[in-house]
């Protein structure tokens, strides 16, 4: 790992190419997402495990894309979202439309990752006024 010197006496950048020597900038640390700590998990990878034989008779598209926004948005994959136009009713009440992401997911997917810097409840809340928002009237 790279590290910056703080003040003009410690080391320089290592091991990072085209970084030259940056000696005496001062190191800033930032934790890249404007989630609070409790309100965020990192996740540094994943292993998606896919039943063929619960998968089988659904488009290759729509189970992918269910995949993804269950995984990566950490949804609970056994969340009951009856009566919501959503990838996430794909196993539950499959119909031959469900290809994809839906308008809702793609709104769920931008208001997550546009929610503003507060406690878990205030982002909650903002999430589902960009949601609202987004929504067609």
């Amino acid at each position: 790992m790279a590290q910056a010197a703080a003040t003009g006496d410690g080391p320089s950048v290592s091991g990072v190419e085209g970084a030259g020597n940056i000696e005496g900038v001062d190191a800033v640390r930032s934790n890249g997402s404007r989630a609070r700590q409790v309100a965020r998990n990192n996740m540094s990878y994943a292993l998606v495990v896919v039943d063929a034989r619960r998968v089988a008779g659904v488009p290759a598209t729509a189970w992918m894309d269910y995949v993804a926004l269950v995984s990566l948005a950490q949804i609970d994959p056994t969340a009951h979202a009856d009566g919501y136009d959503t990838i996430l009713n794909v196993f539950d009440t499959p119909q031959a439309t469900q290809t994809g992401l839906t308008a809702w997911d793609d709104a769920f997917l931008h208001a997550l990752y546009r929610a503003r810097d507060a406690s878990a409840n205030r982002q909650t809340a903002d999430i589902a006024r960009r949601m609202a928002e987004a929504s067609p009237s």
